[in-house]
C-alpha cells in the first residue's frame, strides 16, 4: 500500500482490550465519552448492516505535521479497562487476539491529522468508515466519540475503504490484506502508510 489513507482487511480482533478511558486535558474539550450525538446516535459507535458496494472515489492526504501531536488534548489513561473508546490509535486486532476479546473482521481510528499519538483520542464526528470486500460485500462503522470503529462483518480479503464524513469521502488507495487499520496507520506510518487515516 502507498500512501494509503485507510488500511483495512480480515484479521480477528480490536478495540475492547487494549486498554481503558478518557483522560482531559482542562485546557482541551469535555470529555467526549460523556457527550451524546446530537443527533441521538451512539457516541460509542460500531457497525452497522452490510449492504451491496457502491463503487469508491479517490481522494488525496491533506498535509500534517510530521512530530506526532494531540489535536483533541485527550488522552486514554484507563489502562486496560474494557470500553469502546479505548486505546485510540493502537493496533486493535493485534491487542485483541493477544487479550481474547472480542473478535472484529476490521477497527481503527480517525483523527483530525496524519501524525497523532496513540492513545489521544481522534476525530469526535459524525462519520463512518466503509469497507468492500473482494466478494463485493460492504460493512459500515460508525466513528465513536473517541474517533474509534469497528465491525464484524464477515469480509473477504482485500478489502477497500472509505472514510464518510459530511458527504466527503476520503478513499484509500490501494486494497489491504488486513483490517488492522492502525498496524499500518500509526502516528509515523508503517507499509507505505503516509500515517494515521485522517477524513476528507
Amino acid at each position: 500500500m502507498q500512501r494509503v489513507i485507510l488500511a483495512f482487511g480480515l484479521a480477528s480482533a480490536a478495540l475492547l482490550a487494549c486498554y481503558s478511558g478518557p483522560h482531559v486535558d482542562p485546557d482541551g474539550p469535555a470529555d467526549p465519552a460523556l457527550a451524546t450525538a446530537s443527533d441521538g446516535t451512539d457516541p460509542e459507535g460500531g457497525d452497522e448492516d452490510a449492504a451491496e458496494a457502491p463503487a469508491p472515489s479517490s481522494s488525496a492526504a491533506s498535509p500534517a505535521p510530521s512530530a506526532p501531536v494531540c489535536t483533541s488534548k485527550q488522552t486514554w489513561t484507563l489502562g486496560d479497562r474494557k470500553s469502546k473508546l479505548m486505546h485510540p490509535g493502537v493496533a486493535c486486532i493485534e491487542c485483541h487476539t493477544r487479550k481474547r476479546a472480542p473478535r472484529y473482521s476490521f477497527a481503527g481510528t480517525v483523527f483530525p491529522t496524519l501524525h497523532e499519538k496513540d492513545d489521544c483520542y481522534g476525530a469526535a464526528t459524525a462519520g463512518q468508515v466503509v469497507v468492500t470486500d473482494a466478494r463485493g460485500v460492504v460493512a459500515t462503522a460508525t466513528l465513536n466519540a473517541a474517533g474509534n470503529f469497528y465491525s464484524a462483518t464477515k469480509l473477504t480479503p482485500p478489502l477497500r475503504a472509505k472514510v464518510v464524513i459530511g458527504g466527503k469521502e476520503r478513499v484509500m488507495k490501494d486494497p489491504a490484506d488486513s483490517g488492522d487499520c492502525n498496524s499500518c496507520h500509526t502516528a509515523t506510518g508503517k507499509n507505505d502508510a503516509e500515517g494515521r487515516i485522517i477524513g476528507p
